[in-house]
Formats: structure tokens, C-alpha cells, sequence
């Protein structure tokens, strides 16, 4: 059997732009709290925490797609 073609261009990026958006409706209420997290210890000038912040967050994004 030949499966060549079975996925073309098209509608490879239907599927990407799908996953993309359900990625960022998920993922939008836990980015806000990361945010505020985040703004909070910039304020304070807590500077390891902040990057720490930044390092879970992109863990996070990661794992929902």
C-alpha cells in the first residue's frame, strides 16, 4: 500500500494552527497567574525567582501541546 501523500501541505498547517489555538486556550489561565508571578518578583527585584518563573512557564507551555 502505498501512503505517499497522505499528508500534504495544506493540511499540515490546518492541524498546526489548530493545536496552536487549543495550546493558548489551555494554557491561558495558568500564563496569567505565571504573569502576575512573574511581574511580582521583577517589582521586588527578586531576579532568581523571576527567571525560575520564566523556566516553569515555558515547561508548562510545552507539556499542553
Amino acid at each position: 500500500m502505498n501512503m505517499q501523500g497522505i499528508i500534504n501541505f495544506p493540511y499540515f498547517i490546518r492541524v498546526y494552527k489548530t493545536a496552536f489555538f487549543w495550546k493558548k486556550i489551555r494554557f491561558m489561565k495558568r500564563r496569567k497567574l505565571f504573569l502576575k508571578e512573574r511581574r511580582g518578583y521583577l517589582y521586588s527585584e527578586k531576579m532568581k525567582l523571576y527567571k525560575q518563573t520564566i523556566d516553569l512557564m515555558e515547561k508548562e507551555e510545552e507539556k499542553v501541546l
